[in-house]
């Protein structure tokens, strides 16, 4: 993209477009914040993971070394263009792929609205109806939108709610060397482990977590998947290597409540066992 750029003599007052999905975008952002320190940007998401998460809030990231969006900055874009009709030409996977991002956004909503949609209109929603979709996405995206107005920039412990099933999502990507299905597919899974998680400390109730990995097995995901023993320190590896932490320790977004998240570290011994051991619901 940089090369491309020189090539045709683009100046600061240049636009780079990015067409496509997450990859695409983020590639296309992070191209456009270093190219002669910035220059205008303009993102066309087309799946439905790149509408409701890279395209909005400014985070411009590549992976690197094998693990997920070391290298970035933080870059809006001077425009997003939203077409609903590419959702139609998702596979079912590529769709459950976002679609695992607005159920965690429904996790992280102040009010319940977008949780209850998912819960009354789950045919229309896998249908692809347009109806349902619009509604989907804008409430989706308020929610986003809520956090990054808070916390642009991730400097007061706001906006990182956002990354909820990310730690444990991330590493399983990465460990699993992106095999598993997609970013949403693992997103999903590491989702139940911070609810499970949640549960364990005595943060999360049971009820509410129990609840909620249920609204996630109803649309498909594996929330029963565990890593074998032999893949544990691997994990473990890629799990430590995670971007989020704290005076050394990294830290796992945890739910108390309906759009009520906090930051902890666990111990690596309750990570290992929530990774391997037997689902607690």
């Amino acid at each position: 993209i940089l090369s491309s750029a020189m090539d045709e003599g683009i100046a600061r007052d240049g636009r780079i477009i990015g067409f496509g999905g997450g990859v695409v975008c983020d590639m296309a952002a992070f191209a456009a914040s270093v190219y002669m320190r910035g220059c205008h940007l303009t993102l066309v998401p087309t799946t439905l993971l790149c509408m409701v998460d890279a395209s909005v809030g400014g985070k411009a990231a590549i992976d690197f070394k094998g693990l997920k969006n070391m290298v970035g900055s933080f870059y809006p874009a001077d425009e997003v263009l939203i077409s609903f009709d590419t959702l139609r030409t998702l596979s079912d996977k590529e769709f459950l792929n976002g679609l695992a991002e607005v159920i965690k956004h429904a996790l992280l909503s102040q009010d319940e609205e977008l949780y209850k949609l998912l819960l009354t209109k789950k045919n229309e929603i896998l249908s692809r109806e347009s109806e349902a979709l619009k509604l989907l996405l804008a409430l989706s995206l308020a929610v986003k939108i809520w956090y990054i107005e808070q916390d642009p920039t991730e400097s007061l412990g706001i906006r990182q709610m956002l990354n909820l099933g990310h730690t444990f999502g991330h590493a399983l990507e990465s460990s699993s060397h992106f095999a598993l299905g997609g970013h949403g597919i693992c997103v999903a899974w590491g989702t139940g482990r911070a609810l499970e998680a949640g549960v364990a400390l005595g943060i999360t109730d049971k009820a509410y977590a129990s609840g909620a990995t249920k609204l996630f097995k109803s649309y498909g995901y594996d929330m029963d998947y565990r890593i074998g023993r032999g893949d544990w320190i691997d994990f473990r590896e890629h799990l430590l290597k995670d971007k989020k932490k704290e005076a050394g320790k990294v830290l796992f977004v945890l739910m108390e409540g309906q759009g009520k998240a906090t930051l902890k570290p666990l111990d690596m011994q309750v990570v290992q066992h929530l990774v391997i051991k037997k689902p607690i619901f």
